[in-house]
Parts: structure tokens; sequence; C-alpha cells
């Protein structure tokens, strides 16, 4: 199904299949019970390092080497928006149905916030200099979780708050409490972050 190494899972919209990316540029779904052979949907001109699938709107979101993210209607099988923002590759992305958001982490060490209704880029966060890997999305979609080198706390424009936790190995909401006095009223109970690595920190977002 490709010609080159992997880089990007996700599950598909259609029960038994997933879909695929890598160094070949191609987007391909798969079937799990092996009744159809892979197929290569879109070809995005640059190596796919991540890939996010909305359900709800029947879209797959593409994150590339050359920090463009792709839309791709699944019902239409094709391309619909191509966004270029980030200086490097995009790394992980995540979405809120209810505040109408993608957000997108990359390698030039920003972390772009855009409407998932229209795809306009609404803010665009530096954390660092460093590559962001990865993002985690609070099930509420209330606050998202940013790994990425930074050492200093942040505020976000446009009213949203941001900070950090350094070389976290098991940071508690009583922790994030303590750094931000400001959000103790606010239930962050469920609130936790976890990491093994001691070089790397998060940012968390506070989400309006």
């Amino acid at each position: 199904g490709h010609d080159g190494a992997i880089y990007a899972l996700e599950r598909s919209e259609r029960s038994g299949k997933f879909f695929s990316g890598g160094s070949d540029r191609l987007l391909t779904r798969w079937s799990l019970e092996g009744d159809e052979a892979p197929a290569a949907l879109v070809n995005v001109g640059a190596i796919i390092y991540s890939i996010r699938l909305v359900p709800e709107k029947s879209l797959l979101l593409i994150g590339t080497s050359a920090g463009h993210l792709h839309v791709v209607d699944l019902v239409a099988s094709r391309e619909i928006r191509n966004l270029a923002h980030h200086q490097a590759g995009i790394f992980d992305i995540r979405y809120s149905i209810a505040h109408d958001r993608i957000y997108t982490a990359a390698g030039d060490g920003t972390v772009a916030f855009w409407r998932l209704s229209d795809f306009a880029l609404v803010r665009s966060v530096r954390l660092c200099k460093e590559k962001v890997r990865s993002l985690a999305l609070h099930p509420s979609g209330s606050e998202l979780a940013a790994a990425a080198p930074v050492t200093r706390s942040y505020r976000v424009r446009g009213g949203d708050s941001l900070w950090t936790v350094a070389k976290a190995s098991d940071t508690t909401v009583e922790t994030l409490r303590r750094l931000n006095p400001r959000l103790a009223s606010k239930d962050r109970k469920s609130t936790r972050l976890n990491s093994s690595h001691l070089g790397i920190s998060y940012a968390v977002f506070c989400l309006k």
C-alpha cells in the first residue's frame, strides 16, 4: 500500500477500515477484513506526519512535513482545503466540535487555532524554539495540553490563559492550582498530566 515509511495511522468513519500516511505522500485507506485492496485516496505533496478524523463532518485532517494542514472530504474522496501557516511539519492535530476549533502542533514551536466551520486561522501561539510534538484535549473541550520543551509561563492573546509545568513526572490538579491561583476556584479535578520524559514540559491552555 505504501512505497516508504508509514508515520501516521487513523481510524476510518467506516467500520473495519483505517487510514495511513507516510513518506510516499499518499493518504491510503485499508480494510481490516481484507475484502478490498489498499486504496490511495489523495497525494498531498509532502510527507504525512499526522492524521485526524472528524467523523461528525466526514472530514480527514492531514498534517505534513511542509507545515500544511490538508482537509479531505471523505464523501467526495477529494481534498477541499490546503491551509498554509506553520513553517515546519505538523506533528499532531486535535479538534473540538463544541468550540468550533482545530488545533495543530508543529515543528516551528507553535500551536495554531483554526475555526472548524470555515478553516480560518484564529490565532497562533509560539511556545518555544523547539518542536511541539503532541497535543491532548480534555474530553470537555475546555483544556488543551501541548507537550514542548518550554520552561516559562505565557498569556495567550484573546483572553485564553496558559501556564506551563516544567519537567513534570506526575502533575496533578493541585500542582496546577498552586501555579495559577486564579484558577483555584474552578473545577480541574479531572486534569492530570503524566510524563516519563524529564526534558518535556507541558503547556496547558484554558479554552474559552
